[in-house]
């Protein structure tokens, strides 16, 4: 494709379409027919991980496909059929991990919310500067983007509609379309005549600093939603298919957007000039983009990923054979500070205290590995009040250092403490550490106080399962 990527392309079926089924016809042919001219190319592939992104698959095609990958990953927003995943993401705001009870294996990982939204780097880069600009601002600009294709033509009815009556603080309309829209050419005529300056910008590569340069926006209730809250862009609504209701409901019930209804022509002058005149209330606006804000910060794209490794590690407990290797990694950090004891310990010491440590039942000693060897060593150090309740250490093997193995390390040690009956976990982290600052923090991690050079954090196993924080 344009972007680089190989595409395997399948013969068109032949005959006749399906028989009207929903989304569950949408492959065109039977789902048995698929996964086996599928399997073909995942055969000649060999591939690592397979990530299944399409409503009419289910966990019989998923069965199939495992037989030529080492991982599946599913991505929905229905939770309305059987999956035979690894791991799946649903972005959906208000999704919980309980709707996929029963629909993937108990072991599956399951991330759910727009905290794992799949964003470019580019709106988590400009988001600060975005949410600084905005604050304070008088309004003048509006961002219309309801779609690229747009083929309903939603855009140019809004942009007559607005024309009737803008509202007072508007001074310039963006206008963003795909150039194979069918209702561009509408579009720019509707355009030339509007009393305010319209821009129409097409095939757009930039959307997060055209964002930040809006005051508000009317746009699709699709994934592009979650671009708009990393940027805390105040913004109207427009439902485009069914599965954006949800989306759309869960937005607006959270004061993070508020729904437009384009249905009616005769009313949408209407119904738009009262949703725009209420974004000259900076009160309102600004309560709006802090809501968006909230949704999403543009950094779950990592936090996927990050996902995604942590299913290609594995956790077992470590052994008398790892004591040197646990020692060497521990000694291999070049700031003592970082640590509560300064001292680098003595091989003789070490050892006494690595035999001790393996027979000690509040502590869980851990070897975390993939493919390519050992990654590095966690410990969970048990409390002596509250079993359930334990301290992590974190360290890495010098060679897998700068691989951005440490946070799926540490979501893989958390699924196996979990295992263990650890349900609360705390971290301390030397203020100067601030990569281990940005770890647990990225990780879901909650600062609850200080003592003094470290931060102290914690995280509850058990909600972080029941909002599908995974890191």
């Amino acid at each position: 494709g344009a972007a680089g990527h190989d595409v395997h392309l399948l013969a068109a079926p032949p005959g006749p379409p399906l028989a009207d089924e929903g989304h569950f016809g949408w492959l065109g042919v039977t789902l048995e027919n698929d996964a086996a001219e599928c399997g073909g190319v995942l055969e000649s592939l060999g591939p690592d991980l397979v990530v299944v992104d399409h409503y009419a698959i289910s966990a019989g095609w998923e069965r199939a496909a495992r037989r030529f990958a080492w991982h599946m990953m599913v991505i929905d927003d229905l939770a309305d059929r059987d999956h035979d995943c690894d791991l799946l993401l649903d972005q959906t705001l208000g999704r919980t991990v309980a709707d996929y009870d029963g629909l993937v294996p108990a072991d599956a990982q399951v991330l759910t919310g727009a905290r794992h939204a799949l964003l470019r780097p580019q709106f988590a880069a400009r988001r600060a500067a975005s949410l600084a600009a905005r604050a304070g601002r008088k309004p003048a600009n509006l961002l219309i983007a309801v779609g690229g294709h747009d083929p309903d033509n939603i855009t140019a009815r809004v942009l007559r509609a607005l024309s009737q009556r803008p509202p007072d603080w508007l001074r310039c309309v963006s206008v963003i379309l795909g150039s194979g829209a069918p209702g561009l050419e509408a579009v720019q005529e509707e355009a030339a005549t509007m009393p305010v300056a319209v821009n129409v910008l097409t095939d757009v590569t930039d959307m997060a600093s055209l964002m930040a340069d809006a005051d508000a926006a009317i746009g699709g209730a699709g994934t592009s939603s979650w671009e708009r809250c990393a940027m805390g862009l105040p913004t109207l609504l427009v439902v485009l298919a069914d599965n954006q209701k949800m989306i759309a409901a869960s937005l607006e019930a959270t004061g993070a957007a508020a729904i437009l209804d384009t249905t009616d022509d005769a009313r949408l002058p209407g119904r738009l000039t009262d949703a725009l005149a209420a974004f000259g209330d900076d009160a309102l606006r600004d309560a709006m983009s802090r809501q968006a804000a909230a949704v999403a910060d543009g950094l779950g794209t990592a936090r996927v990923c990050d996902a995604v490794v942590a299913i290609g590690l594995s956790v077992r407990r470590a052994t008398a054979a790892d004591a040197r290797a646990v020692l060497d990694w521990r000694n291999a950090v070049p700031d003592v500070r970082f640590y509560r004891s300064a001292i680098r310990p003595s091989m003789q010491d070490h050892m006494r205290w690595f035999d001790r440590a393996l027979d000690d039942r509040a502590m869980v000693l851990l070897i975390v590995e993939d493919r390519g060897g050992e990654v590095g060593h966690i410990r969970f150090d048990r409390s002596a009040d509250d079993a359930a309740s334990a301290s992590v250490s974190v360290s890495l093997a010098p060679d897998r250092r700068g691989q951005r193995l440490a946070a799926p390390a540490v979501l893989a040690a958390l699924d196996f403490g979990a295992a263990q009956g650890i349900g609360h976990v705390l971290a301390e982290v030397h203020r100067d550490n601030l990569a281990s600052v940005r770890l647990f923090e990225g990780l879901g991690f909650s600062e609850t106080g200080q003592s003094g050079e470290f931060r102290q954090y914690a995280i509850s196993l058990a909600d972080r399962l029941k909002g599908g924080h995974s890191g």
